[in-house]
């Protein structure tokens, strides 16, 4: 299969195109692709290819594990962003965070929150 792993800057983000076994294509941000070593080493060895090939990877359980890195990453922004408005005393976005934190924490286990956090003791 001669392919070349198309991507697309659009406002910053980098799209990478990602192609499953069963022939289905997902397009996501190039921070998220990179999460997979297998899929940034492709990018590396192959800047200029097309679509980037999945050997043995399904799509439906494909798409479930793009969520699961992208709320990941989201949730690293979300406490950095936290972070800095904590240290730059700007209230209003520091309470925006906070609740948006405390939204996404709510109803979960102390040891679930401490292992989804970066915080330390």
């Amino acid at each position: 299969m001669a392919s070349s792993a198309e991507t697309t800057i659009t406002e910053s983000t980098r799209i990478v195109r990602l192609k499953t076994s069963d022939e289905e294509i997902f397009e996501v941000e190039e921070s998220v692709a990179t999460e997979m070593v297998i899929v940034k080493s492709f990018l590396v060895e192959s800047p200029s290819a097309g679509t980037v090939p999945l050997l043995n990877v399904l799509a439906k359980p494909f798409s479930q594990f793009i969520e699961f890195c992208k709320e990941r990453i989201i949730n690293e922004e979300l406490l950095d962003m936290f972070n800095v408005a904590k240290c730059l005393v700007v209230k209003d976005l520091f309470d925006l965070l906070r609740q948006a934190v405390a939204d996404r924490i709510q109803n979960k286990s102390v040891e679930y929150t401490y292992k989804k956090s970066s915080w330390k003791d």
